[in-house]
C-alpha cells in the first residue's frame, strides 16, 4: 500500500493578473505599502505570497516555495489609483497585469527543509541594566560616545516602518 504525498504548492508565476475589487479598495490602508489595495490584490492573485509591498514604482512579494523575492514595475493604472487613493479620492475596481522585472533569491526566510544557523555571537548579563549584553569575539569593540540625533526620536530597534509617502509635493495625477 503505497501512501500519497500531499501536493505541493506550486512557485508563483513571472506574470500574475491581478483584480482590485470594490471590497479590497474599502478595506485597504491608505499611506501603507503592505494594506494597500494593490497588496491585497496580489495577495488574493497568488495567495502563498509572502512580504507583499507596493508603492508607486514597484510591487514586491516573496515565493515562499521558489524561495525567490519577485520586483514588479507597478503598472500606470496602479500607480494613478495609489496616487488618488492616498489623497483620499476613492479608486474604481480595476484589472491589471503585473510582471516580474527582477527576481531575487530571498533575504530572509528559509527555503524548504532548511534549517536556521546559530549565530557565533555570546551574551552575558549586564548588573547594571538587568538585561544583557554582547561579548566581543575576536577584535575590540566600537567606541561608545553620543549619537547625534538632533532631538528627533527614531524608530524603535526591530520596528519595521511599511508606510508610503511621496517627496515631492507636486506629484498628482
Amino acid at each position: 500500500m503505497s501512501k500519497r504525498k500531499a501536493p505541493q504548492p506550486k512557485p508563483i508565476p513571472n506574470r500574475l493578473v491581478v483584480d482590485v475589487t470594490a471590497e479590497m479598495i474599502a478595506t485597504a490602508i491608505p499611506r501603507n505599502s503592505s494594506r494597500c489595495m494593490i497588496s491585497d490584490a496580489v495577495r488574493a492573485a497568488a495567495p502563498t505570497a509572502t512580504s507583499v509591498l507596493s508603492d508607486i514604482a514597484t510591487t514586491r512579494f516573496t515565493d515562499p516555495v521558489t524561495n525567490l523575492r519577485h520586483y514588479c514595475l507597478t503598472p500606470l493604472k496602479a500607480r494613478g489609483a495609489l496616487l488618488d487613493f492616498d489623497a483620499g479620492i476613492v479608486a474604481e475596481p480595476f484589472r491589471m497585469e503585473i510582471r516580474a522585472a527582477q527576481t531575487r533569491k530571498a533575504s530572509r526566510g528559509l527555503g524548504a527543509g532548511k534549517k536556521q544557523s546559530q549565530g557565533k555571537g555570546k551574551l552575558k548579563n549586564d548588573p547594571r541594566s538587568g538585561g544583557t549584553i554582547p561579548v566581543v569575539i575576536g577584535s575590540s569593540a566600537p567606541p561608545i560616545g553620543p549619537v547625534a540625533d538632533h532631538g528627533v526620536p527614531g524608530p524603535k530597534p526591530g520596528h519595521k516602518q511599511r508606510g508610503r509617502a511621496f517627496g515631492l509635493r507636486s506629484m498628482v495625477r
